[in-house]
């Protein structure tokens, strides 16, 4: 997406959910908005801990994403949050991170992948990822040398001022994914899309 152009939203189970935004910011880093920041990093808010369950697979850092049904092929950087709070996403628009405050992609838990859509001058990793449709497979290769696949279930096109939060980032009992970038039109004056892209799948096979 252009710099400064991917909107978030994260729910944080403590008593109840905290909701908050985040930004890229012209540095490339994701940003906590206010007046949520102080009590974002008070609360830890973007570990998101997944559910207990019997199935699931080990624990394994994802290097590589593939959407054969439109053409995505990307490694997988690993990103977290810089000392401010704010998550670091890659610098490079051609390349999408997986969030390591969440679970690795076939652990119990919504694993949470992040890509631009567009750069200053060329498309993102993720420019087609509204084109992806139900039933589609999503591959995905860990360090432990294993590819294993996904399977999407939703697709959803989301309002930044109205974000499912916790559809998107709340415990599950199931070994999901969901990859987010931005949609919608993109306003020249702020910089920023209306809308986040938000694909929703579960683990196959």
């Amino acid at each position: 997406m252009r710099q400064g152009a991917l909107a978030v939203l994260v729910a944080v189970a403590l008593t109840g959910a905290v909701h908050f935004g985040m930004q890229v910011n012209t540095s490339g880093n994701i940003t906590l908005t206010k007046p949520a920041a102080a009590a974002a990093r008070a609360s830890h808010p973007l570990e998101v801990k997944p559910a207990a369950s019997s199935l699931a697979l080990p624990r394994s850092v994802p290097t590589q994403l593939t959407i054969p049904s439109v053409g995505i092929t990307t490694p997988l950087a690993t990103v977290g949050r810089n000392p401010d709070g704010s998550v670091h996403v890659p610098d490079d628009e051609h390349m999408a991170g997986w969030y390591q405050g969440s679970p690795t992609p076939g652990e119990i838990g919504p694993s949470i992948i992040v890509g631009h859509l567009d750069g200053a001058y060329d498309t993102g990793v993720f420019w087609n990822l509204n084109k992806v449709q139900v039933g589609d497979t999503i591959q995905i290769t860990r360090s432990d040398g294993q590819t294993h696949t996904f399977t999407v279930n939703d697709v959803e096109q989301v309002s930044r001022d109205n974000f499912p939060t916790n559809k998107v980032y709340g415990n599950i009992s199931y070994a999901g994914l969901r990859l987010i970038t931005c949609g919608g039109t993109f306003n020249t004056s702020t910089r920023e899309y209306s809308l986040n892209t938000v694909v929703f799948a579960t683990l196959t096979k």
